[in-house]
């Protein structure tokens, strides 16, 4: 039997070459491990940072789209409450309620999409005009100038109903800025959500875009497509109409208010 090296031997701690390797060459102790580098760290934490943030911003988009098709929709759905007039080619109904609300609640942008994405259902076929009327017909009709109002009604509303949004004090302004090393938040000079219009306000403005402005696109086209003279269409498509669209308008300034104080004064991040 052959005599094993003493301990001292030159090639003690050596590890025998693994089968394949170069004659003479002898594996090295493998390395340990140590803690992760902090480039490392840093880049894994700013892709984290970056899918969060992205995550964010995406919800931030959707929310107003989803909410814009709600009030399309609920548009839609106040369009069945019709009430003909046996006078008139235009029936009573609680489109401009839809219209007035869009506006207070998603503001001037968003409303006007939302009366837009309304608009473009009932052009696709979608039965989502007064009485579950749909198509191009409809719009191009006697009560199309009405309808294609309703955008930039919603827009008008919006617009006027919100005076501006508030900014938090900073220390440029003789507000109190962030004590002790505490991080202001929001910071200073940031906007805050809008504030919630009155109830005259909202009012005022709902009268503005929700009546004022669809009479005056839409009584006009219903002269010219009907022929019929301009004191014939305000007997028999505007004056009716008025007290009804009153109503409506005190409904959204009373409703919407709430609505919006009750959710912090916007119902999403950018509306």
């Amino acid at each position: 039997m052959p005599s094993q090296p003493p301990l001292d031997a030159p090639d003690r701690g050596a590890r025998a070459a693994p089968a394949g390797s170069p004659a003479g060459e002898a594996a090295g102790p493998a390395p340990l491990a140590g803690p992760a580098h902090p480039t490392r760290l840093a880049a894994g934490g700013s892709r984290t940072g970056d899918l969060a943030a992205a995550s964010g911003s995406t919800a931030a988009t959707l929310r107003p789209l989803v909410l814009a098709g709600l009030m399309a929709g609920l548009t839609a759905v106040l369009s069945y409450l019709r009430i003909p007039l046996p006078f008139t080619p235009v029936p009573i109904t609680g489109q401009t309620l839809g219209v007035m609300l869009s506006g207070l609640l998603l503001g001037p942008r968003w409303g006007f999409a939302a009366q837009l994405a309304y608009l473009l259902l009932g052009v696709a076929g979608v039965p989502v005009f007064a009485g579950g009327a749909a198509g191009l017909a409809v719009v191009l009709g006697p009560t199309g100038g009405f309808l294609m109002s309703y955008p930039l009604a919603a827009g008008l509303t919006g617009l006027l109903s919100r005076p501006g949004a508030a900014r938090r004090p900073g220390p440029a302004s003789g507000g109190q800025g962030a004590r002790g090393g505490e991080r202001a938040w929001p910071p200073a000079g940031a906007a805050y959500p809008a504030p919630v219009p009155g109830m005259g306000r909202a009012f005022l403005a709902s009268v503005a875009g929700g009546i004022l402005l669809v009479y005056a696109i839409g009584a006009p086209w219903l002269a010219v497509v009907t022929g019929t003279p301009w004191p014939g269409v305000a007997t028999a498509a505007v004056l009716p109409f008025v007290p009804g669209d009153l109503a409506k308008a005190l409904v959204a300034a009373w409703l919407a208010p709430r609505v919006l104080r009750a959710l912090g004064g916007r119902l999403a991040p950018g509306i």
